[in-house]
């Protein structure tokens, strides 16, 4: 799984991050990504926290 979390005037990397890891050996099996400031907690809104703990949950 891939998170993203970028400012709207950044460009997504998530093309590359996936590349980058599947070069490693690992296989992707989803990706997210949140366009934000960061949140202190978690870098990413709970709400995509959430999502993202969907997501491990089914995909493993």
């Amino acid at each position: 799984m891939i998170v993203q979390r970028r400012l709207p005037s950044e460009r997504s990397s998530l093309d590359e991050l996936q590349s980058l890891a599947e070069s490693a050996g690992y296989t992707v099996v989803g990706s997210l990504e949140q366009v934000r400031e960061p949140d202190p907690s978690y870098q990413i809104g709970s709400g995509k926290a959430e999502e993202l703990a969907e997501l491990v949950a089914k995909n493993g």
